[in-house]
């Protein structure tokens, strides 16, 4: 009996020295991956307008996602920089800068302190207008704690101030699924999750947005590649193109 218990002991211990030992091995061959991809990444973007570059970044960034591997943010904001550069005079860069924004969407995480006001409840109003033919608009729901309202989160047209008689404001504003185009938009502390983002390079302002598995379908235009390279710089993002 001593002797089984022993045996029993040692095969226990065995199996969690060996467990550790596999978990420690795939965690280094995983940073090795990611050091690889980013590598790839870097290289494909030393000569962004090659048509071969062009496809390895598409492939690159489509095995990250899969894998769900997390490329350095450093890497994907300069990778993706040089194809929007790369986009004034190769036409086919443009789609690899947007899939670098997409992929760097998923990147991003959102936390944000706020001072609450004690305020009883008040209705809102926000227009975020931008209806993409054929698709629906993206679920607006919001964080329900009254702040100041010169804290509040906004959306509506620029030029509009939908809630200026409003004693208090709703502090977060909270976009789900369908698509939005967002030309002629004012947008204040507002979270968009995994929405189909349009622009077209019309005036737009932004304060404190944060896109999440987003997918984004500008067109490539000056002031589209000035947006998508905010995208890639920071998260939360503020833009202005007041027009």
């Amino acid at each position: 009996m001593i002797f089984a218990t022993n045996r029993v002991s040692q095969e226990s211990e065995f199996r969690g020295t060996t467990q550790t030992r596999l978990t420690n091995i795939e965690t280094r061959l995983g940073g090795i991956e990611t050091n690889l991809l980013a590598l790839r990444a870097a290289q494909a973007a030393n000569l962004p307008t090659d048509k071969k570059n062009i496809a390895d970044a598409k492939a690159i960034l489509d095995t990250a996602k899969q894998s769900a591997i997390k490329l350095p943010t450093n890497v994907v904001e300069q990778s993706g920089k040089a194809f929007i550069d790369a986009a004034l005079k190769e036409p086919a860069a443009w789609n690899v800068a947007l899939d670098f924004l997409n992929y760097r969407s998923t990147l991003n995480i959102y936390t944000r302190h706020v001072k609450t006001v004690a305020s009883p409840p008040y209705s809102m109003t926000f227009d975020i207008g931008g209806a993409v033919t054929g698709k629906p608009l993206p679920q607006l729901s919001h964080v329900p704690v009254a702040v100041d309202p010169k804290d509040a989160a906004r959306f509506e047209k620029i030029g509009q101030n939908l809630n200026q008689q409003a004693p208090i404001g709703t502090s977060q504003l909270i976009l789900t699924g369908g698509a939005l185009n967002l030309d002629d938009r004012y947008v204040r502390h507002a979270i968009f999750v995994g929405v189909e983002v349009h622009y077209t390079g019309k005036p737009l302002i932004l304060e404190d947005a944060v896109f999440v598995n987003c997918t984004f379908l500008f067109d490539n235009t000056r002031l589209g590649r000035q947006f998508g390279q905010a995208l890639l710089a920071s998260s939360p993002i503020s833009f202005q193109n007041p027009g």
